[in-house]
Protein backbone atom coordinates (compact mmCIF):
# COMPACT_ATOMS: atom_id res chain seq x y z
CA UNK A 1 0.00 0.00 0.00
CA UNK A 2 1.39 3.60 -1.13
CA UNK A 3 1.07 6.09 1.40
CA UNK A 4 0.33 9.21 -0.32
CA UNK A 5 1.54 13.18 1.67
CA UNK A 6 -1.71 14.96 2.17
CA UNK A 7 -1.54 17.81 -0.75
CA UNK A 8 -2.01 21.04 2.33
CA UNK A 9 -0.78 21.78 5.46
CA UNK A 10 -3.74 21.84 7.98
CA UNK A 11 -3.61 24.60 10.66
CA UNK A 12 -6.31 25.86 13.19
CA UNK A 13 -5.58 29.99 13.58
CA UNK A 14 -8.08 31.89 16.15
CA UNK A 15 -10.23 35.10 14.66
CA UNK A 16 -8.49 38.11 15.54
CA UNK A 17 -12.03 39.85 16.15
CA UNK A 18 -14.88 37.06 17.50
CA UNK A 19 -12.10 34.72 19.13
CA UNK A 20 -13.46 31.96 17.07
CA UNK A 21 -10.86 28.81 15.89
CA UNK A 22 -10.48 28.74 12.03
CA UNK A 23 -9.85 25.53 10.29
CA UNK A 24 -7.45 26.90 7.47
CA UNK A 25 -6.48 24.09 4.90
CA UNK A 26 -3.32 25.91 3.15
CA UNK A 27 -1.68 23.83 -0.20
CA UNK A 28 1.82 22.78 0.59
CA UNK A 29 2.90 25.23 -2.99
CA UNK A 30 1.79 27.82 -1.11
CA UNK A 31 3.38 27.62 2.62
CA UNK A 32 5.51 30.55 1.75
CA UNK A 33 3.07 32.81 0.33
CA UNK A 34 0.74 35.20 2.29
CA UNK A 35 -2.58 33.71 2.49
CA UNK A 36 -5.95 35.20 3.17
CA UNK A 37 -8.38 33.70 5.62
CA UNK A 38 -12.09 35.14 6.10
CA UNK A 39 -13.95 33.92 9.07
CA UNK A 40 -16.81 32.37 8.57
CA UNK A 41 -18.52 32.88 11.52
CA UNK A 42 -17.79 37.30 11.72
CA UNK A 43 -16.16 37.76 8.06
CA UNK A 44 -12.78 39.17 9.41
CA UNK A 45 -10.45 38.84 7.07
CA UNK A 46 -6.85 37.95 8.53
CA UNK A 47 -3.28 37.01 6.59
CA UNK A 48 -1.45 33.81 7.50
CA UNK A 49 2.32 34.36 6.83
CA UNK A 50 5.05 31.77 6.70
CA UNK A 51 7.71 34.52 6.72
CA UNK A 52 6.19 36.72 9.68
CA UNK A 53 8.11 35.95 13.12
CA UNK A 54 6.57 33.01 14.77
CA UNK A 55 3.70 33.70 17.36
CA UNK A 56 2.31 30.40 17.66
CA UNK A 57 -1.36 30.42 15.25
CA UNK A 58 -0.83 27.72 13.64
CA UNK A 59 -1.33 24.00 16.34
CA UNK A 60 -0.12 21.89 14.28
CA UNK A 61 3.48 23.77 13.79
CA UNK A 62 3.48 25.97 16.39
CA UNK A 63 6.51 28.69 14.42
CA UNK A 64 5.49 27.96 10.90
CA UNK A 65 2.67 30.83 10.83
CA UNK A 66 1.44 34.57 12.59
CA UNK A 67 -1.75 35.72 12.05
CA UNK A 68 -0.88 39.29 10.51
CA UNK A 69 -3.85 42.53 11.70
CA UNK A 70 -7.48 42.55 10.18
CA UNK A 71 -9.33 45.10 7.92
Amino acid sequence: MDLVPPPEQLCYVRCNFCNTVLAVGIPYKRLMDTVTVKCGHCSNLSFLSARAPPQGQCFDHPSSFQVNEEI
